[in-house]
């Protein structure tokens, strides 16, 4: 079927826009009826308000993770927050339980700031989130990222909280079946492209929650959304990382006593050698970091004893 660009009359402001053939294009894919009824500019204030009635219902370290995906959407010049931005603002926020929980699952920021961008170079002329926007001006919600939220915020309110938190956002990306929800969106195709399911979210959340307070995190009652069109994404960016690591690895040799060490180390933090190893280069590249800055230094505290700890 052809489509030709259409004019529409903006029911908020009453000014005429154009409403493009490769927008209706987009619409007629997804199975949305008729077109917008406000002018983009209208679209993005109705939008910025419901952003900011969210952002309300949120948690400070959930509004904080809100406001990274508006800067994270803003900084790749989408036109909108979808649920990648959202993926993007949890692992910003990498000091948080949900941040926490990815960094433990193997997602990085920049990879999948990477495959976020590899989606969006891959999108139909006038479904592309790229370039409408001006990045200083305020950006649209999409549906799912919407759908997301609230799913976040009705499932705190279950629980007796009285703001949803990131951990109930990274859950409710997984979420759903039907075309419309979080778990057929870019986040979930991504983070099930880099081999993340929602029960492999669902555990570790416990762990780092059980670790936190004590005592055995809330099972969550979201499931990943089941085999549908958003497959091909999911695969698409599965081979794509496998493609772009192949060139990034590489071989580490240890001291078989070493190895063994740390071998036993893992096994009493009810982890892998791997993600041992992955927290090791984290925190050498910070202490690093911080004997290159004249105004910093790392101390460790033993009982009344401090002393600086120096790589060399």
């Amino acid at each position: 079927m052809s489509f030709q660009d259409r004019t529409i009359t903006c029911s908020d402001c009453g000014v005429s826009f154009v409403f493009t053939a490769g927008e209706q294009a987009f619409f007629a894919e997804k199975g949305f009826t008729g077109g917008p009824k406000r002018c983009p500019q209208c679209r993005v204030k109705a939008a910025a308000l419901l952003i900011e009635r969210f952002v309300k219902q949120f948690d400070e370290e959930g509004q904080r993770v809100l406001e990274y995906a508006q800067a994270e959407a803003r900084s790749l010049e989408h036109r909108w927050v979808g649920t990648e931005h959202l993926l993007l603002g949890l692992l910003r926020a990498s000091e948080g339980v949900a941040g926490r929980v990815l960094q433990r699952l193997g997602v990085e920021l920049a990879e999948t700031r990477a495959a976020v961008d590899h989606w969006a170079r891959g999108m139909p002329d006038g479904a592309a989130p790229r370039g409408a926007t001006p990045p200083q001006e305020s950006i649209g919600l999409a549906q799912r990222a919407r759908v997301a939220m609230e799913l976040a915020i009705a499932d705190a309110q279950a629980r007796s909280r009285e703001r949803a938190r990131p951990d109930d956002l990274l859950l409710a990306l997984l979420h759903g079946q039907d075309e419309s929800s979080p778990g057929r969106g870019v986040a979930a195709a991504v983070l099930n492209g880099f081999g993340v399911t929602a029960d492999r979210v669902r555990a570790t959340l416990a762990q780092v929650l059980a670790e936190d307070a004590g005592a055995a995190g809330p099972e969550h009652p979201y499931r990943l959304a089941g085999a549908g069109q958003w497959e091909e994404a999911t695969k698409s960016i599965s081979q794509w990382r496998e493609q772009r690591r192949q060139g990034r690895r590489y071989s580490l040799v240890l001291p078989e006593e070493l190895f063994q060490e740390v071998e036993r180390l893992a096994e009493r933090q009810n982890t892998s050698v791997v993600e041992l190893l992955r927290r090791f280069t984290r925190l050498g590249l910070f202490a690093m970091q911080l004997q290159e800055r004249p105004d910093a230094a790392l101390i460790v505290r033993e009982g009344g004893t401090e002393r600086q700890l120096m790589l060399l």
